[in-house]
């Protein structure tokens, strides 16, 4: 899989979003609070 094509800030959102999801209730809900 080549994901070399991809802009830096897709991938940079990519992997924020796919840390919001993968991290525990309390820390998303943080997060979101926080904003």
């Amino acid at each position: 899989m080549e994901i070399d094509y991809f802009p830096s800030h897709i991938i940079k959102e990519i992997k924020n979003t796919w840390e919001i999801w993968n991290s525990p209730p309390r820390l998303s809900t943080n997060s979101f609070t926080s904003k």
